[in-house]
């Protein structure tokens, strides 16, 4: 506990969720001509979403496989992946060019 009048405990109750653990995912190649592939360690009922760079959503899919290949016909640019794996979730930046 605290030793002092400066010090304030704090307790967390429940679960926090895993943020941006790039261990457990791979997004290759980065950068892609739009062509790449999503691999998950451990897929359960995943939620994939991409976002251009003024936050539009412009992807969205729902797998259990580990091991995705996924082709999009977007404009060159950066996009935010956002992945959500049951109670725990990821970001990742992702680059198309070189059409």
């Amino acid at each position: 506990g605290c030793q002092s009048d400066s010090c304030i405990e704090i307790f967390v109750t429940g679960r926090i969720s895993r943020y941006n653990d790039i261990r457990f995912i791979k997004v290759y190649p980065n950068p892609n001509n739009g062509e790449f592939v999503f691999e998950i360690e451990h897929p359960n009922t995943a939620l994939i979403e991409m976002y251009n760079s003024i936050g539009q959503k412009v992807f969205s899919f729902v797998t259990n496989d580990s091991i995705n290949p996924i082709k999009l016909n977007l404009v060159e640019g950066v996009y935010s992946m956002v992945i959500k794996n049951g109670d725990e979730f990821w970001t990742q930046k992702l680059i198309i060019g070189n059409r």
